[in-house]
């Protein structure tokens, strides 16, 4: 399985995950999510995925530390109450 070659932009200064933008399309992700998946771990762990609305996070590490973390983990709860 070959991951994909996405583009990535990002803000200057980033300061936000919101700050890097993947250019990956929402058919390749509900086709197979996997390649694309690879690619973020190696060359992007967090970023904002437009297609979909979120920001991805795909390590385990950033996973934990986001869920610990109120500044991070909780940002995206409060604005959808």
């Amino acid at each position: 399985m070959s991951s994909p070659s996405h583009p990535v932009a990002y803000a200057d200064p980033v300061r936000t995950a919101l700050d890097i933008v993947a250019g990956i399309p929402l058919a390749e992700l509900e086709q197979d999510p996997y390649p694309s998946y690879v690619w973020m771990r190696e060359e992007c762990p967090v970023a904002y995925v437009p297609e979909t609305g979120r920001v991805c996070i795909v390590t385990w590490d950033l996973c934990t530390e986001a869920g610990l973390n109120d500044e991070i983990g909780r940002a995206s709860c409060r604005e959808r109450v």
